[in-house]
This record gives C-alpha cells, structure tokens and sequence, in this order.
C-alpha cells in the first residue's frame, strides 16, 4: 500500500467539491471577519450564530477556525469552541475515509449492523 501525499488527495476528489470547499471556507473565513467588524458598529445588523455554525457544518470549518482565530471572533462562545473544531475534523474523517475504499467499506458495514 503507497501513501498519497495531500496533494495527491486533492487531485483524485472530483473537482466541483474542491471548488466547493474552497469556496465554503473562503466564505466561512471572510464572514467570521465581517460578522466581527458588524460587531464593533453599533446597531449594525450582525451574521446569526446558526449561519457561522452552519458554514462550518457544510464543510467550511477550516475557513471558519481560521476567521476564529483570525479576527478573534467567537472564540469564547464554547459552541464555537467545539462544534467548529468537531465539524473540521469530521469532514477530513469523510474525505479521507472517501479516499480510502477499504475503510470506507469496513466503516459502512459497521453503521450497518
């Protein structure tokens, strides 16, 4: 069995989900930076948590984590702490799991018993 590098990942996903995931956490990271500049004019109209939340739960959580950490947006909001780190981790488990038949396959038989 050879290890593929991260690049080589990358080029066997289909390309429309690398531009998708590319473009989910631009936009994660680039509204984790608007929600917090929304968050220092007053009565400005902020982002909801659910939509940042969201963003991340839709594959964009390393763009979101990056915003985080970044702008320093959300980070002592404990569902942010968890749920942004938990979602980045269980999207690179399913690429890689995707990516790799033979655990796929043992991961499928195994929710399916």
């Amino acid at each position: 069995m050879t290890k593929l590098s991260l690049q080589d990942n990358i080029q066997m996903m289909p390309q429309p989900l690398v531009i998708y995931l590319i473009a989910i956490n631009v936009m994660g990271m680039a509204l984790y930076g608007l929600d917090k500049a929304f968050s220092k004019q007053k009565g400005h109209r902020r982002i909801p948590e659910r939509v940042l939340l969201w963003l991340a739960r839709l594959g964009g959580g390393v763009g979101c984590w990056i915003g985080m950490l970044l702008f320093r947006h959300k980070t002592k909001h404990i569902r942010f702490k968890v749920l942004v780190p938990l979602w980045t981790v269980i999207w690179i488990a399913l690429i890689f799991m995707s990516q790799n038949e033979q655990l796929f396959t043992f991961f499928r038989k195994t929710l399916a018993s």
